[in-house]
C-alpha cells in the first residue's frame, strides 16, 4: 500500500512538471531566439537556451520613435477600456443576480447568451460603428467590447453566492439600491473584479485587428500595431536581402526577423507579467467562485 501511494506521488509529481514544462516551452523558446545571434538562428540550432547573446532585436525595437507614442496609447486605451469595463458589468450583473430579479433575469440571460453564439459579421459591425461616429476616435477602442458577455455571466455568478440575508438586512437599515452595490456589493466582489479586470487588460492590451480597421490616425494607434509594422520591415528587409543574392556573413550583421519577432512579443509581454504577481491572489479565488455555482 505505502508503495503504490509514494508511485502515486512520483507520478503526479511528474505529470505536473510535464505540463509545467510544455507550458513554459514556449515563453523561455521565444525569449531564447530573440537574445541569439542570427547565424544560430539562421541554422535552426535554437531548441530551448539561446546560443550567444545578442541584443540587436532589442536595441531596433526600443530605438523605434513610435514605440513611446505606442506605450502611452495603449496604457490609455487600457486603464479606461478596464475602468469603463469593470463598471458597466458589474452594474449590468448586479441586476441579474438580484434575488428579487430572478424572475426577469433569465429572460434576459438568454439575450446575453445569444450574443455569445451569433454575430453581426465584421461590414455590419463596421457600418454600425461609422453610423455612431467612432471611426478614428478614442472609444472605438473601448464602447465595442465595453461588455463581454462571459465575463458578465462569471460575475453574475458570483454575486448569486452573496446570502439573501445581506440583502435584508441592508434594506432593514434603510439602504438605497445604488447604496447596497456600491458599498455592500463591490466590496464583497473584489475577488471577480481582480479577475475579469485582468482579462479586460490583456485583451485590449494585445487588441490590434480593431485599430487596424476602424483607427486612421497613427498618433492614436497603440502598441500593437507598432510592433506589427517593425516585424513587417524586418521580413521585408530579409527578404529583400536574400532576393539580392547577399552572402551569410554580410546577413549575421542584420538582426534575424525571428528575432525581431521574438523581441516583440517579449516588449509586448512584460507589462502583463509585471502587474498579475498583483492580480493573482484575487484571480484564482476570483475564477474558482465565479465559474462555480453551488
Amino acid at each position: 500500500m505505502v508503495r503504490r501511494f509514494r508511485t502515486g506521488i512520483f507520478f503526479n509529481y511528474f505529470f505536473v512538471a510535464l505540463i509545467g514544462f510544455i507550458t513554459l516551452y514556449p515563453f523561455i523558446y521565444i525569449l531564447s531566439t530573440s537574445i541569439t545571434p542570427a547565424y544560430a538562428l539562421a541554422k535552426g540550432k535554437v531548441m530551448l537556451f539561446p546560443l550567444g547573446f545578442n541584443l540587436s532585436a532589442y536595441q531596433l525595437v526600443l530605438r523605434s520613435k513610435n514605440l513611446l507614442l505606442g506605450f502611452l496609447n495603449t496604457i490609455q486605451y487600457t486603464l479606461v477600456g478596464v475602468l469603463v469595463s469593470i463598471f458597466l458589468t458589474t452594474l449590468t450583473a448586479y441586476p441579474l443576480a438580484h434575488p428579487h430579479f430572478k424572475r426577469y433575469a433569465k429572460i434576459y440571460m438568454k439575450f446575453v447568451i445569444f450574443t455569445m453564439m451569433f454575430g453581426g459579421g465584421l461590414i455590419p459591425t463596421y457600418l454600425t460603428i461609422k453610423a455612431l461616429g467612432l471611426v478614428n476616435s478614442f472609444w472605438v477602442m473601448i464602447l465595442p467590447g465595453a461588455i463581454s458577455p462571459f465575463y458578465l455571466i462569471l460575475v453574475r455568478t458570483f454575486m448569486q453566492q452573496l446570502p439573501l440575508e445581506m440583502y435584508e438586512a441592508a434594506y432593514i437599515e434603510g439602504a438605497q439600491e445604488f447604496q447596497l452595490f456600491y458599498r455592500i456589493i463591490i466590496p464583497l466582489s473584489k475577488p471577480i473584479i481582480a479577475c475579469i479586470a485582468l482579462y479586460y487588460a490583456v485583451g485590449i492590451w494585445n487588441n490590434y485587428v480593431t485599430p487596424m480597421i476602424y483607427i486612421t490616425s497613427e498618433s492614436k494607434y497603440p502598441l500593437q500595431v507598432f510592433l506589427r509594422q517593425i516585424v513587417l520591415l524586418s521580413l521585408m528587409q530579409e527578404q529583400m536581402m536574400q532576393s539580392q543574392g547577399w552572402t551569410e556573413s554580410l546577413t549575421n550583421i542584420v538582426f534575424n526577423s525571428e528575432a525581431m519577432k521574438s523581441a516583440t512579443l517579449v516588449v509586448s509581454t512584460i507589462p502583463i507579467l509585471i502587474v498579475y504577481p498583483f492580480l493573482q491572489k484575487h484571480f484564482v479565488s476570483g475564477i474558482m467562485v465565479g465559474a462555480i455555482k453551488g
